[in-house]
């Protein structure tokens, strides 16, 4: 923990009109967020604000992306500013570095107020590529419309933001790390994870689902296939084959 507070700064910004989120996020060229000045922080400060301010008050936070260009700068913003704006607790992907399911599964299982999630999707990256910001919920998907409309409205007439830019979280350490910020009753943590200590979890969960799946269209196709025979290339890869993979003709398609 730091010896002495760290400062919280209000700064005066101007609004920008274009940004949109819609639900996957916002996305822009490279070029935008760092030739248009305090493009990200004002996005950045419209999600922190849609959110109430007694339930961000110490909540717990998500954030991870994909590795892209840019992608270590927007992290370390992220931190400084949802650290300033009351955040209590930020899980932070290795390197700043998580998928986006895996985020998800962190939501949940923290019972995390949400996410920030940098990703682009499939759009290239690179200097000249694109980078994504985006907000998912406390149930780990994309933020509801009613969410996404107040984010642009605030965004629409933002006039400062919140920033501590002497805080910086040390992304390729894992475990706790705590800092005392001024007007803060209780220290900021950040706590970067691997996502590799994820997949237990992460891995149960999905089974779970799709064990769940599986067994639903299995019994569904053995109502609808009742006078198939025990010696028909062999009944569950028929059942898998017809359900699973779609094939029409799973004597042709499948290994008999």
């Amino acid at each position: 923990m730091e010896d002495s507070p760290l400062k919280v700064l209000t700064v005066a910004t101007a609004p920008y009109l274009d940004q949109w989120p819609g639900c996957g996020g916002l996305r822009r060229r490279v070029g935008v967020f760092q030739s248009n000045r305090h493009y990200l922080h004002n996005f950045l400060q419209s999600v922190f604000s849609c959110m109430d301010l007694r339930e961000r008050q110490g909540c717990t936070l998500v954030v991870g992306g994909d590795g892209r260009f840019f992608n270590r700068t927007a992290m370390e913003l992220v931190v400084q500013m949802a650290a300033a704006n009351g955040v209590g607790r930020l899980i932070i992907g290795h390197h700043g570095i998580m998928s986006t399911p895996a985020i998800s599964c962190l939501v949940r299982k923290y019972k995390a107020m949400g996410a920030i999630v940098l990703t682009a999707g499939p759009h290239p990256g690179g200097p000249h590529g694109d980078l994504g910001v985006k907000f998912n919920s406390a149930n780990g998907g994309p933020a509801q419309e009613t969410v996404i409309n107040k984010i642009y409205q605030i965004s629409r007439t933002l006039e400062e933001f919140t920033i501590c830019p002497g805080l910086r979280v040390d992304l390729g350490a894992l475990g706790r790390q705590e800092f005392d910020l001024e007007n803060k009753f209780k220290p900021f943590t950040g706590e970067p994870q691997r996502r590799h200590d994820l997949y237990p979890g992460y891995m149960w969960s999905e089974r779970k689902v799709w064990t769940s799946l599986i067994y639903f269209c299995f019994v569904c196709a053995c109502l609808k296939r009742t006078s198939a025979t025990v010696h028909r290339a062999g009944s569950t890869s028929v059942v898998f084959c017809d359900v699973i993979l779609f094939c029409k003709s799973p004597r042709s398609h499948c290994m008999q």
